[in-house]
């Protein structure tokens, strides 16, 4: 104590990174009887059907995304070991993304995978503001990962 030394030259602590995913608008869409009545058909082409519902019930501020990816990748929805395999991905996937997902939930937002025996399912949920920054972010750090070592994760 009366003598300190410090050896590391770089930094060890330091303050978080901006979180881009914090909402700013909390604007409520004005009401639409045609959007909000059943979910609407807006976009579709061989491998993808993009479906939207307004909800004029609750009026808050927020939204819900959705999506299933069907796959024959590693044998995914043929054969055991395929499952075994999406999960160990599935898992891998939520570790590598536990630092983004901590910032996320400080903005309020959700994600969430299953796997199921034909599909992998991802659910996004947090206030609409956020939303589309949210998402890329997800994709972006999903391709991130190929690139890492993911040993540690894994074992």
């Amino acid at each position: 104590m009366k003598n300190p030394r410090c050896e590391i030259t770089s930094k060890k602590l330091d303050l978080p990174p901006q979180n881009n995913m914090i909402p700013k608008n909390f604007d409520i869409l004005a009401e639409n009887k045609e959007l909000s009545e059943k979910p609407k058909l807006i976009f579709q082409d061989e491998c993808t059907d993009l479906w939207y519902r307004k909800d004029d019930e609750f009026l808050k501020p927020k939204a819900n995304i959705q999506m299933k990816i069907y796959t024959q990748d590693n044998d995914f929805g043929k054969s055991i070991e395929g499952r075994v395999f999406a999960n160990v991905w599935k898992n891998c996937l939520l570790e590598y993304l536990n630092e983004y997902n901590y910032m996320a939930e400080m903005a309020s937002l959700q994600v969430g995978m299953n796997v199921h025996h034909d599909n992998i399912d991802i659910q996004w949920g947090g206030y609409n503001d956020s939303m589309i920054n949210f998402v890329k972010e997800t994709f972006n750090n999903i391709g991130k990962m190929k690139n890492e070592n993911l040993a540690e994760i894994f074992d």
